[in-house]
Formats: structure tokens, C-alpha cells, sequence
């Protein structure tokens, strides 16, 4: 009888020696996995990251480019009426609104620029519009027109020009939305906002970030 408790006693014991093992080689399977697991999901998302980057950036660079070529024909519409007639006292600048929308459809062209950025510009122009009216003007630039409208500044010809050696980096990045600094040299920056529509990134907004 001796003999067989001691067996059984053994047997009892070599079991849960066993489980130990078991369970030590599972946590260290565990242990080795984890860090692998971590570097296949931070590779997805840098992989991701760098998708957005690039494509966001080409979308901006791909813009300024095409409002080089395009910029002497945009800048033939006038937008304001009567600004040819300056320093007459018999009329006043007004918006036309034939000409902003002429504007608008050959920006739109480009197929760079969202709807929504488009309909921002439509109440720009109706905002100008109403200080014209509150504000009557006949003299120098016209209020809102002194400027350039896409570079957002009224001194540009040399970011224009050397637009191969502008700085664009993403500054900010999620699914379906994305910020893009282009840095022109001497302080004057610009940002843009982008979002993704339907697989293809474009533009919501522009902003003069210089100095910042």
C-alpha cells in the first residue's frame, strides 16, 4: 500500500511540475510575440503615415505648379467693378459677381480645390461685397483684392519662381484629413488643409503662417 501512495504522490507531483512548465513556456512565447506584434503595427501605421505624406504633399506642390502656369490668365478676370476707373468720384467699387464666379470655374479646373473651399471664396466675395457697400470706395486697391488671392500675400514672385526649392512637410495627419506647411524661404509660409474625397486629396483651406 506503501508503495502505491508513494507512486500516486509522485505521479500528483511530476503533474503539476509539468502544468509549470507549460505555463512558463506559454507567458515566454507570449513575451517574445508582443514586441513583433508592436513593430508590425507601428510599420502599418508609418506605412500609412508615409502614404498620407506623400500624397498630400503632391496634391499641394501639384497646385502651386499649376497656378504658376495659370496664374497671368486667373489674374485677367476683374473681379471689381470699376477699379479700372480709379480716383473717378462718380462710381465705387463693387463686386462682379460674373467675373468671381469666371474665377472660381477656372480655379476649379485645376482639380486641386474641394467644393467647400470653392464656396468659402463665394462668401469671401459676398463679404467684400458688403463692406463695399458700408464702406464706399472709388481709390487705390480695392478692399480684399490687395492681394493675392491663392498665395495670400501681396509679395510672392520669388516663391513662384523657385517653387523646386520651397520646404513642404505634413504637419498633421489622420484618415481623411491632413495639413501640409510650404515653406518659401525668408519667413513667408503657407498651410493647407486637406481632405480626402472619395481617394483623392484636396484642398479645404489656405493660410498665411508666416512667422509662426
Amino acid at each position: 500500500m506503501a508503495p502505491f501512495l508513494f507512486g500516486l504522490s509522485y505521479i500528483r507531483c511530476m503533474k503539476k511540475q509539468l502544468i509549470f512548465i507549460l505555463m512558463a513556456l506559454l507567458c515566454f512565447t507570449a513575451c517574445r510575440q508582443k514586441p513583433s506584434e508592436n513593430m508590425e503595427n507601428g510599420s502599418a501605421a508609418l506605412n500609412v503615415k508615409d502614404t498620407i505624406e506623400g500624397d498630400a504633399v503632391k496634391t499641394v506642390a501639384g497646385f502651386l505648379h499649376w497656378y504658376r502656369e495659370n496664374m497671368q490668365q486667373l489674374n485677367r478676370i476683374n473681379m471689381v467693378k470699376n477699379s479700372d476707373r480709379a480716383g473717378d468720384t462718380s462710381v465705387f467699387y463693387s463686386v462682379d459677381f460674373q467675373a468671381t464666379e469666371k474665377y472660381l470655374k477656372e480655379l476649379e479646373k485645376g482639380g486641386f480645390l474641394s467644393a467647400d473651399y470653392l464656396n468659402a471664396q463665394r462668401k469671401y466675395f459676398m463679404d467684400c461685397e458688403d463692406y463695399f457697400k458700408k464702406n464706399p470706395e472709388n481709390d487705390g486697391p480695392p478692399h480684399g483684392f490687395d492681394y493675392d488671392l491663392i498665395m495670400l500675400s501681396q509679395e510672392y514672385d520669388e516663391a513662384l519662381a523657385h517653387l523646386e526649392k520651397a520646404q513642404m512637410s505634413l504637419t498633421k495627419a489622420g484618415a481623411t484629413g491632413a495639413l501640409v506647411r510650404s515653406d518659401f524661404g525668408n519667413g513667408y509660409s503657407l498651410t493647407y488643409t486637406l481632405n480626402n474625397k472619395n481617394g483623392k486629396w484636396l484642398i479645404d483651406q489656405m493660410e498665411n503662417t508666416s512667422g509662426r
